[in-house]
């Protein structure tokens, strides 16, 4: 009987999550760009929509996201998550070290400067020398750990852990455990768009937003400070033109 009413409840909840599905997109099916194209469509594809590389992805070890990213947006900057490392680099530690190394972790990513870090790794290195694995765990991916320093820093707190996306789908997994799965495909979307809407309501806004526009131009940061409006990598075309002659003092 359980069995029955559970299943009862899930084909009630995918027709009323379908209907405000449809009524959403009827609602704003004249919200268009200057192309011409939906702004809200009910199953897009971002890239062929004129998505461009994002600058930066954040993720942890699995390794098929980052061969995708290298595949679809090679430009893309790497910065791999700061809890995930903290766990890999644990595991690789005696249980009786772990409260001390995760203080001396810390002092890494918590650096004001990339130098400051890359100070405190070699402290780090330097104390746990004889584990091996756990000072390659972060030595071995420290660049792509210090991405973020390239940033601004009113943004680094979104930016060193995976933790603000996997809290967002929080909500969703809670769902699938009472409902058993999620059904059809179809029924899936519909629920992770509804849960998502409502969800959104306490999500935690960015940082310095108006710092975006920056970064998605691509003047430099160094350390979190804006030192210039030249694009990243542009600096050293300028100074040898400017060796050469080629542009006016």
């Amino acid at each position: 009987m359980d069995e029955f009413f559970r299943i009862a409840a899930q084909d009630m909840l995918k027709v009323a999550l379908l209907a405000e599905r449809k009524a959403y997109l009827d609602k704003h099916c004249d919200l268009t760009d200057e192309k011409g194209k939906r702004l809200v469509v009910g199953n897009g594809f971002h890239k062929e929509r004129g998505m461009e590389s994002p600058c930066i992805a954040i993720g942890d070890g699995a390794l098929g996201f980052w061969a995708a990213l290298r595949d679809v947006y090679p430009k893309c900057t790497q910065q791999l998550c700061w809890v995930h490392k903290t766990r890999n680099v644990l595991s690789a530690l005696p249980k009786r070290l772990h409260d001390e190394a995760r203080v001396d972790i810390r002092s890494i990513w918590r650096s004001d400067t990339r130098a400051g870090a890359l100070d405190n790794y070699k402290l780090f290195r330097e104390k746990y020398k004889n584990y091996d694995k756990a000072v390659k765990s972060i030595g071995n991916n420290l660049d792509c750990l210090l991405s973020f320093y390239s940033f601004p820093n009113e943004h680094w707190m979104h930016l060193r852990t995976t933790n603000p996306i996997e809290s967002t789908f929080s909500p969703l997994k809670a769902r699938t455990r009472v409902t058993r799965g999620a059904g059809s495909s179809k029924a899936a979307l519909v629920m992770c768009f509804k849960l998502l809407e409502v969800a959104q309501e306490r999500w935690q806004r960015i940082h310095a937003a108006d710092l975006l526009s920056h970064v998605d131009l691509g003047h430099r940061f160094i350390d979190g400070q804006l030192r210039d409006k030249m694009r990243k990598g542009q600096e050293q075309t300028s100074d040898d033109s400017l060796r050469k002659g080629k542009v006016a003092a």
